[in-house]
């Protein structure tokens, strides 16, 4: 099982990642590297802009370690509470704009990002991936991890 949820939080990550990845380059021309600088500079600040490869790879590595511990708590709740949980796919856009809210008015608030401007565009944007990139995908994995363990 632990295989499995680590699997749907890489997969979800990777989609996340190459979303955000696409979104920053067709908006702002912004490049990958500057998008996971720009997650580095949670930690670092603005030296994560300044600095080489480091940045760049804290920056896949905190993204990585945020989805699959989204894709962690959504199993947890999922195990707890599944049945509840019908049709799946509504759940995990639900769960997808829950991570939107946490991760925009909680973890950048707190980070040393602070806050960023955003736009109807972002808000928009931000919220369809994290619906149908993210907590759409997150759920059918994380539901079909735990069928198929049930079905052992």
């Amino acid at each position: 099982m632990t295989k499995r949820i680590l699997f749907a939080g890489l997969f979800v990550g990777l989609l996340d990642g190459a979303a955000a990845c696409i979104n920053a380059y067709a908006s702002l021309g912004v490049l990958p590297q500057g998008v996971f600088k720009y997650i580095a500079s949670g930690l670092l600040g603005k030296a994560a802009f300044e600095a080489g490869v480091f940045p760049i790879i804290l920056g896949i590595v905190v993204h990585f370690l945020i989805a699959v511990t989204a894709t962690y708590i959504f199993y947890q709740f999922y195990k707890r509470y599944g049945q509840a949980l019908r049709p799946i796919a509504l759940f995990g856009g639900i769960y997808g704009i829950w991570i939107w809210i946490f991760m925009n008015y909680v973890v950048i608030p707190l980070s040393l990002i602070g806050t960023y401007p955003s736009n109807l565009y972002q808000i928009v944007t931000g919220l369809l991936v994290h619906i149908f990139v993210i907590g759409v995908p997150m759920a059918l994995l994380v539901s079909k991890a735990i069928r198929s363990a049930v079905n052992r």
